[in-house]
């Protein structure tokens, strides 16, 4: 296990790189849809005018394994924390969080903290237990 001592901003720090490493990864398709049809053969002039496709940047296999401990922490969460702390990951205003969490932003704020103290503390007790 690395050495780190976990805090709250590091714990917030990993939500925020779960959510950028979501961003990056391919999005889902429904697998069995196939076709007979042969492909269609372009001419330079058509591809020329076609929408470039957009330049995706594949996360790292680390960056993945990451995303995983963050999927690991919410399962020790109640389903609004879980909001909470995605919602503020993902960067979303204050002023939505609170509208979401149906609170005012000290409280929600409150709140973020108290979550993230929760995760780091098991964390650390994680990493003393094992030694």
């Amino acid at each position: 296990m690395d050495d780190k001592l976990w805090t709250p901003e590091a714990v917030a720090a990993c939500f925020e790189e779960a959510v950028a490493t979501l961003r990056k990864l391919p999005p889902a398709r429904v697998a069995g849809y196939v076709t007979n049809w042969p492909e269609i053969i372009r001419s330079a002039e058509e591809i020329a005018d076609m929408a470039p496709d957009p330049l995706r940047v594949r996360p790292t296999a680390e960056a993945i394994s990451r995303l995983d401990l963050t999927f690991d922490w919410m399962a020790w969460l109640t389903v609004p924390e879980r909001k909470l702390v995605w919602l503020k990951a993902a960067k979303l205003p204050w002023k939505q969080i609170c509208a979401e969490q149906a609170c005012d932003r000290s409280t929600a704020w409150r709140r973020w903290q108290r979550v993230l103290g929760k995760i780091a503390r098991r964390q650390n007790w994680r990493r003393y237990r094992w030694r």
